[in-house]
């Protein structure tokens, strides 16, 4: 699993990263990155067909002061083939005059 960012401002950050909210088991090395480039770290030691939680600590480049720490989110490994699963993709919609807000909140409600 890769994991990355591109940060608004100069960071400095590493991804922790565990198999339970909270539990950070392991966490990829510090890495300094100018804004709008990207901070990349490939998440290894992982097992297939298992959920884990991640997130970004982060602080500015240059300070010594501890990591914030940005909020969680989760993945799920590779699925055993013939599997099956969902997902869902949503993108800008662009509400303007011509969109309809009740079918967008419909969309919404469908993919929660």
């Amino acid at each position: 699993m890769t994991v990355n960012v591109i940060p608004a401002v100069n960071l400095e950050g590493y991804f922790e990263y565990g198999p339970a909210p909270g539990d950070y088991t392991w966490q990829t090395d510090p890495q300094t990155v100018d804004a709008g480039a990207v901070l990349e770290h490939a998440l290894t030691g992982l097992d297939s067909n298992s959920r884990y939680y991640y997130r970004l600590r982060h602080r500015p480049a240059g300070d010594d002061g501890p990591f914030s720490a940005a909020p969680e989110h989760s993945f799920h490994t590779q699925r055993p083939e013939g599997e099956a699963f969902t997902f869902v993709v949503q993108a800008d919609p662009h509400l303007d005059d011509k969109s309809d807000e009740e079918v967008y909140r419909q969309t919404l409600s469908n993919e929660a």
